[in-house]
């Protein structure tokens, strides 16, 4: 072989070493080849590293499977080692984590739907929000739905389809009321007004508001009304007997009348007394002086 061409090949491959030492010095990641066409072509200088600790002098993009925390990284001069994806399949199917800020999931008019869970729950949360604009809000539960712990507040208007059921699980019968028990509730019958019969001159209590007296006596009797009995107490008397049933106020009682009659008019004549102010009361009915 003729001398120049030996020194033209030396020459060369000394250019592209040189060329090679130079490329790699700028960008350890790419190192710059001529091909056998004599074509430079750039390649990568990564390493893909599998261990249980980082690798040592790591450059830009270089890759590490990391066995302990079954992880695959990449390098970035600026953050360092960042999680690509997991070597197990890593979502919210197969691993538990801790959200760091907020996060909003927008359906943009699709749906998202749970079903075949075994429980379905949400813990300790300070504030839940649940709001259909579109439509109607539906709840299910085999077993019933439990409110616990907290007041209930209704805002609109509530349709029952059904019974109210009563503290000891009981939904009445027809023409009961629901009344409180102070710790519950419970069915209970209507108050009807009690009928108290009387013979002989009586004084009014404060447990007699709301009832009818009936005064079945051959002679006049009096039905006295103390003070001190609420605004609002009312009762009414029927006369069953022969004997007249004067109306009248104890000291400091005001008993009105308009046409100051204050006497049951005669057998089975019925009135009705109410306190309209303290210590003052309306006489109204079948009345005379």
């Amino acid at each position: 072989m003729p001398s120049n061409s030996i020194k033209h090949i030396k020459l060369f491959i000394f250019t592209s070493y040189a060329l090679v030492l130079f490329t790699f010095s700028i960008n350890a990641q790419e190192v710059r080849v001529i091909d056998n066409k004599g074509t430079i072509q750039t390649v990568n200088n990564n390493t893909v590293t599998t261990s249980a600790t980082a690798p040592t002098l790591p450059v830009e993009n270089d890759v590490w499977f990391d066995t302990t925390n079954n992880q695959i990284k990449i390098y970035d001069t600026v953050d360092g080692w960042k999680l690509i994806t997991s070597t197990i399949t890593q979502n919210i199917y197969t691993f538990d984590n801790t959200l760091t800020s907020n996060r909003t999931l927008t359906g943009d008019g699709n749906s998202l739907r749970f079903t075949g869970f075994s429980r379905f729950d949400i813990d300790n949360s300070g504030f839940i929000n649940i709001n259909s604009t579109n439509g109607s809000l539906t709840l299910r539960a085999r077993d019933g739905i439990d409110l616990q712990n907290s007041n209930v507040r209704i805002f609109e208007n509530l349709s029952v389809a059904k019974s109210f059921v009563d503290s000891n699980n009981d939904a009445g019968t027809a023409g009961q009321v629901l009344s409180s028990t102070v710790t519950g509730t419970d069915w209970i019958d209507p108050n009807l007004a009690k009928v108290v019969n009387k013979t002989t001159n009586y004084t009014l209590v404060l447990a007699d508001n709301g009832k009818v007296f009936t005064f079945n006596s051959a002679a006049d009797v009096t039905l006295t009304i103390p003070a001190g009995l609420p605004v609002g107490y009312n009762i009414s008397i029927y006369q069953i007997g022969n004997g007249n049933v004067t109306i009248t106020g104890a000291s400091g009682v005001t008993v009105l009348n308009r046409l100051s009659r204050f006497k049951t008019a005669g057998k089975d004549a019925g009135i009705g007394l109410i306190a309209t102010a303290t210590n003052v009361f309306h006489l109204t009915g079948d009345l005379k002086r």
